[in-house]
C-alpha cells in the first residue's frame, strides 16, 4: 500500500515544520498487516504506534473467551496513550484492525521527545484527555445501544480514519470489536448494504451513504468525532 500526503497522522501533522521534521527523524514507516498483535494486556511498551492510514484497536479479553472493543484508534492518534501517561504499561490487547501504513518510533525516542519538543508534548496530552472521552462513551454505548447502531458508528469511524476510501475489514474481527457474533454482524452488514448505505465485497467495504449511515448510528459518534476535532 502506498503512502501518499494524504495519510498523515494528525498529532505530528499539528507540529511546526522543525518539531514535525524532527518527530519524524526519529520514526520509521511500517506497513502492519491486519490481525497482527502489538500488545497483549499489561505488556512493556517498548515502542508506539502513530498510525497514517491503518486502524488499531484496543479489546478488552475476557476468561470466557469473549472480546469487546475498548477504543479505536487511527490517524488522529497513538498507541500506547498510557505511554503518555508515564505507565509504561499497556491497557488490553492491542491489535491491527484495519491494515496499512504506520510511523513507529522507540519509547527512549517518544520520551526524549516529549522532553525536547513542547508541542508535541502538549499535542499527545490533548490526545489522551480525548482518547479517555472516547473510551467512556464506548462504554455507555456498549450497555446501551443497539448491535447495528455500534456497528454504523465503528464503520463511520473507520472511514473517518481511512479518509473516504474504502477498507479492509474481516467479519471475524467487526464481531470481535462489537462483542457479538460473526452470524449477526453477517446480517447487520447485509442490511446495510441492501439499503445502499455500505458496499461489502470480499472483506473490502465502502461507505456509499454517510448520512444514512449516520441516520442508523447513535449519537455516539458525533460525540466521539468531536472530541478529536481540532
Amino acid at each position: 500500500m502506498n503512502v501518499t500526503t494524504a495519510h498523515q497522522n494528525h498529532l505530528i501533522a499539528a507540529l511546526s515544520k522543525d518539531e514535525h521534521d524532527h518527530v519524524l527523524s526519529l520514526s520509521e514507516v511500517v506497513e502492519l498487516a491486519a490481525g497482527t498483535v502489538l500488545y497483549e494486556d499489561d505488556q512493556e511498551i517498548v515502542r508506539v504506534y502513530f498510525p497514517l492510514n491503518c486502524v488499531l484497536s484496543s479489546i478488552c479479553i475476557f476468561e470466557s473467551g469473549h472480546s469487546a472493543e475498548m477504543a479505536t484508534i487511527g490517524c488522529e492518534g497513538m498507541l500506547s496513550v498510557t505511554a503518555v501517561l508515564g505507565t509504561m504499561r499497556v491497557i488490553g490487547r492491542n491489535i491491527v484492525q484495519v491494515p496499512g501504513a504506520c510511523l513507529v518510533m522507540s519509547i527512549n525516542a517518544f520520551q526524549q521527545a516529549q522532553e525536547a519538543l513542547p508541542a508535541f508534548r502538549e499535542v499527545v496530552n490533548a490526545y489522551a484527555h480525548a482518547l479517555l472521552g472516547q473510551i467512556m462513551q464506548t462504554v455507555a454505548c456498549n450497555a446501551l445501544h443497539s448491535g447495528e447502531q455500534r456497528c454504523a458508528k465503528w464503520l463511520l469511524m473507520t472511514d473517518d480514519r481511512a479518509n473516504g476510501e474504502p477498507f479492509q475489514l474481516k467479519q471475524e474481527f467487526l464481531a470481535a470489536m462489537l462483542g457479538v457474533n460473526r452470524i449477526t454482524v453477517s446480517g447487520i452488514a447485509n442490511s446495510l448494504q441492501q439499503t445502499g448505505l455500505i458496499s461489502y465485497s470480499r472483506g473490502t467495504i465502502s461507505v456509499l451513504d454517510r448520512a444514512g449511515l449516520e441516520e442508523v448510528s447513535c449519537d455516539c459518534y458525533p460525540r466521539i468525532r468531536k472530541r478529536f476535532t481540532p
